[in-house]
């Protein structure tokens, strides 16, 4: 049980979290209207998939070395800080190069395309890959508890400057819109990495040197993350790549409303993100309970708590989208319910792979990510120009349903189980659920 009592530990705090995560999108969705929330989504998505190109699944080796007790923490400090500034100098330099010489909106939408919002794009990401390399020791040192604390401790903080947007906004008190929404979201993310980075002082070993990472590990890593690495970029693409294809076919009041039921579809996921961020480095580790057979368990029992809870949510979407977020976001509601028959079932497939990923399996999770990445361009492009955001939710479905079927499918073939043990519950699941969280709640 002790893998499951750190995945229900940390299902606890992301629960809070996602009450939080709520708050927030209602404050940001309100403040910034259709328009600005269309605005807003290319630049979530540009800062993203950005994060993850520059990130080279450093994360992820982080995660799986750390784990394996190979990572020398009092010279990780410097190496991240370093790279940091390297990539960030090159990546201003491209994006300042793309808007002047050329008219897209592939970094950010058109009324950014200045320096400030240059220099804050690249401030996210910058503080997003130092996040990221951070948390993986502690996620590497099964540490959990850190990461709860910071991550809802994150959130309130983000509920109340976006809850302070909104009141300054509705009060006349000074005028409030997209501009100040990203420049407050740069200022979140930056505290976000520094709190972090003290917390990694204080308790993880993490220290300043002069002394940078081995070579020979850091090719070891590279190795160990490059699949991981495409894997990731193909999965995000396959949860993003929709917004430039709406926006560049409907434009940004429709990604607006799509960008608000992609967004509430996917806070479903954190249930399973729980027991994949614990499951990679728990299984490589090889930790008492970080077994296939725990894993499928974990699987079917998250599967149906998510069902459950996807059903009001699917068939009352359009009401309780227009009491909280408003009568103009109200058409989000048909494509919320038609995310939710892909989006459900997904949350298989994430807790499968973080198994597969602490099992050095990342191939799998590879093939199946660019699988239903080539679904969702075909589709996308297919049905989008006729369907508009219910043809992107329809392309969307259709790609999580065939990245979890290859998911599951080799899986069971590795596990020589049945696949449906990872889907259907059995008896002694209820027990196991309970039990997990009386562990955690003693």
């Amino acid at each position: 049980m002790s893998v499951g009592k750190k995945a229900f530990g940390v299902f606890l705090s992301q629960a809070a979290g996602l009450v939080l995560s709520v708050g927030n999108s209602i404050f940001l969705t309100r403040t910034l209207g259709v328009e600005g929330r269309g605005e807003f989504a290319i630049f979530t998505a540009s800062f993203g998939i950005l994060s993850l190109l520059l990130g080279l699944g450093l994360d992820s080796s982080l995660r799986y070395f750390v784990a394996k007790e190979r990572v020398p923490r009092e010279r990780l400090l410097v190496s991240t800080i370093l790279y940091i500034f390297v990539v960030a100098a090159a990546l201003l330099s491209v994006v300042h190069l793309n808007h002047t010489l050329v008219t897209n909106e592939i970094f950010l939408p058109a009324s950014k395309q200045s320096l400030l919002f240059e220099l804050t794009l690249v401030g996210v990401v910058a503080a997003n890959l130092f996040y990221s390399n951070i948390a993986s020791v502690f996620a590497g040192d099964r540490r959990f508890k850190a990461l709860n604390i910071a991550s809802v401790g994150s959130m309130a903080v983000s509920l109340l400057a976006y809850g302070g947007l909104y009141w300054a906004q509705q009060s006349g008190l000074f005028p409030v819109g997209s501009d100040e929404v990203f420049l407050v979201y740069l200022v979140l993310t930056l505290l976000n990495a520094g709190i972090l980075g003290v917390f990694a002082f204080r308790s993880a070993g993490v220290r300043f040197s002069r002394r940078l990472l081995d070579g020979q590990l850091l090719k070891e890593m590279f190795r160990y993350g490059s699949k991981s690495y495409l894997a990731n970029i193909a999965q995000f693409l396959n949860y993003r790549i929709d917004y430039w294809i709406v926006a560049h076919y409907t434009g940004s009041a429709s990604l607006g409303l799509y960008a608000l039921a992609s967004s509430l579809a996917m806070m479903l996921w954190m249930l399973p993100r729980s027991f994949s961020t614990v499951l990679l480095p728990s299984t490589a580790a090889g930790d008492d309970g970080a077994t296939m057979e725990n894993t499928a368990r974990q699987a079917r029992i998250v599967f149906t708590i998510t069902l459950l809870l996807a059903v009001p949510l699917g068939f009352l979407a359009k009401t309780w989208i227009g009491v909280f977020y408003g009568a103009e976001f109200q058409a989000s509601g048909g494509a919320f319910s038609i995310l939710l028959l892909g989006c459900v079932p997904f949350t298989i497939c994430i807790i499968l792979a973080g198994a597969l990923a602490g099992m050095n399996r990342q191939g799998v999770n590879l093939a199946a990510s660019s699988l239903g990445l080539g679904v969702t361009i075909a589709l996308d492009v297919l049905l989008i120009p006729s369907f508009g955001i219910s043809g992107a939710a329809l392309a969307s479905v259709l790609s999580y349903l065939v990245t979890t079927v290859v998911v599951v499918w080799i899986f069971s073939r590795i596990g020589s189980m049945p696949a449906l043990d990872s889907v259907l519950l059995s008896r002694g699941d209820l027990r196991y659920l309970i039990d997990g969280f009386k562990s955690v709640l003693r």
